[in-house]
């Protein structure tokens, strides 16, 4: 599958947006991607999924967050996210967090 710029217009990296700083806290972007309605996609398994919980905990709410496994490579997190796009709804994946790849 080629995929052209099109497909990736709908990323945002931290840094891109003024609202989303490079340096920003990982409360601050959950609260950001709520906002927003922006699922997350991050290698951070260390801290996102605890401050997740809490943030769920306090009545946030979150389109999802997908965590990248150590070793994943490029073209394996690609085929998940338009697996995902295509084969799903996106209130499947509200207030979860999912490992990709699957």
């Amino acid at each position: 599958m080629r995929l052209g710029r099109t497909f990736f217009r709908w990323l945002v990296s931290i840094g891109d947006s003024p609202d989303l700083p490079r340096g920003i806290d990982d409360p601050d972007i959950l609260i950001w991607a709520e906002r927003v309605a922006r699922n997350l996609v991050s290698h951070d398994l260390s801290t996102l999924p605890n401050f997740l919980s809490e943030h769920l905990r306090d009545h946030g709410h979150s389109p999802g967050v997908f965590l990248i496994r150590h070793g994943s490579s490029v073209r394996e997190i690609i085929d998940v996210l338009v697996l995902i796009c295509y084969a799903s709804e996106s209130w499947e994946w509200a207030d979860r967090c999912q490992f990709i790849p699957f």
